[in-house]
């Protein structure tokens, strides 16, 4: 696939990106309309911890489908389709067929015994997979459609994931009008769609669109400088409060030295301060002040090399901090009780000096909420939808070159840059279309085609390929 620079600077691009359900949260399974027994599970799973299931042991004929659920309200032209599945028996199999904004039906991708079958305007066909059938039970498999509208014809791609065989075929589509509703269903080669009996794994079910349009360049900061690298006044909310609290931080400290201890995130160092985050090789260490002068802490590792998505939480209601990374609890400590948050009048500041010396490392988005966010909730922003409920703090870190303010999109606390510079985003880059998180996902020059120390604005070629399964540059087009 093809996609083209949006700005003479180079700087941003138009992606694929779109709805993406995984089912690790219950939100995100709920989002299904659930007809014909299709529930959570646990026991297997594609990426990360979860996938929708569903058993039928009789030989039924049902014309509902196990689930559906609206993708692309009022129908729309993907780009591509995608999901990955397990067949656990033979003849147990299913697949998904895609309806469009007129009710009708545009394609279905099955597995039955466990051939890989496509349901297109010619009717269903077996395509090979494998080889070797049994190669396909119980193993994780990807199917990937794309679609060209105009020609009114899809490619389907099958990768048996267990020994890498591929297979691509071209089809047409069976109205060529667009896709509005994915849909699970039994299949069997007689009755068909709706027969037969079931032991199948669903997981990452995505469509990808570029109808989002041209996306801005995306940025983060790095402190390199011994320096204080940001501050932003006495705006720091809830200071004074009494009320539960979250503090999410996109960050990499692949820059700090083994034995540096210094601040990421705080009002003051060693005195009365609200919150600070203190950041070792691999250790995280926040110290949470109360109105009192107390402080209460709880420490976790992380893989100091990659980057993280940090929470810090005080539940109020129960008295507990917590530390969390990628939405998984990693520690906790119960006895903070119900405290007043401290005030201590001083400016909200970035990377202080620690014992061991300044904060090195980047970072990428910082968010607060006068709330307890749960792991759920988490899980959804990370993969790109904020909430805005009790949200009071919201700094992006995309303003880029040239700027020296960092605009605090939820509150009044905007940060004047000191030590830092501007470098490409955190955690962009995915090497699949499923790894694209809920539409949000994007690329950027300075991350896909440069070195982050490479300038933003050099010149090169002003198209690029996007293969199914990796970023590539290549030569121009004539």
């Amino acid at each position: 696939m093809r996609f083209a620079d949006n700005a003479a600077n180079k700087q941003g691009y138009r992606v694929f990106a779109g709805e993406v359900s995984t089912f690790e949260t219950q939100r995100d399974f709920d989002a299904w309309t659930v007809q014909s027994g299709l529930q959570r599970a646990s026991n297997r799973a594609y990426k990360g911890s979860w996938s929708a299931y569903a058993y039928e042991g009789n030989a039924i004929d049902e014309s509902v489908p196990r689930a559906s659920r609206v993708y692309h309200d009022g129908g729309e032209q993907i780009a591509a389709f995608e999901y990955y599945w397990q067949e656990a028996n033979p003849s147990y199999g299913g697949g998904i067929r895609l309806k469009n904004s007129n009710g009708d039906y545009e394609l279905g991708l099955a597995t039955d015994n466990p051939a890989w079958i496509v349901d297109s305007s010619s009717g269903k066909t077996y395509v090979v997979g494998s080889g070797d059938f049994s190669q396909d039970y119980n193993k994780w498999v990807r199917f990937l459609v794309t679609f060209d509208w105009d020609a009114g014809t899809f490619t389907f791609t099958g990768e048996d994931l267990n020994d890498g065989y591929t297979e691509s075929k071209t089809f047409d589509l069976k109205q060529g009008v667009d896709v509005e509703t994915v849909e699970l269903w039994n299949y069997s080669g007689a009755p068909g769609w709706g027969g037969g009996q079931l032991i199948m794994w669903w997981d990452h079910i995505a469509t990808y669109t570029q109808n989002g349009g041209d996306l801005d360049p995306q940025y983060g900061i790095r402190f390199t400088d011994n320096a204080q690298a940001a501050s932003a006044g006495d705006n720091f909310s809830p200071e004074g409060k009494a009320t539960s609290l979250t503090l999410i931080i996109r960050f990499n400290s692949d820059q700090l030295d083994v034995d540096d201890w210094s601040s990421i995130f705080l009002k003051n160092q060693f005195g009365n301060a609200p919150l600070s985050i203190i950041n070792g090789s691999g250790t995280i260490n926040p110290t949470f002040g109360d109105s009192n002068g107390n402080y209460y802490r709880d420490s976790a590792t992380f893989d100091h090399s990659q980057d993280q998505f940090y929470a810090f939480t005080y539940d109020r209601p129960n008295g507990t901090i917590a530390n969390w990374f990628d939405a998984k609890k990693a520690g906790e400590n119960p006895n903070v009780g119900q405290i007043t948050i401290a005030d201590n009048n001083d400016d909200l500041q970035l990377s202080q000096g620690g014992s061991g010396g300044w904060w090195k490392g980047t970072v990428d988005q910082i968010l607060v909420y006068e709330r307890y966010v749960g792991g759920d909730e988490q899980a959804e922003i990370r993969d790109g939808t904020i909430p805005t409920d009790s949200l009071v703090h919201r700094w992006d870190f995309n303003e880029g070159p040239g700027s020296t303010t960092v605009v605090d999109k939820a509150g009044s606390a905007d940060f004047t840059l000191n030590g830092s510079s501007w470098v490409p985003p955190l955690s962009t880059i995915r090497h699949t279309l499923s790894g694209l998180r809920n539409g949000e996902a994007y690329v950027t020059r300075a991350s896909a085609f440069t070195q982050d120390d490479e300038a933003f604005d050099q010149s090169g070629p002003a198209e690029y390929d996007l293969t199914i399964d990796s970023l590539t540059q290549v030569r121009p087009s004539p």
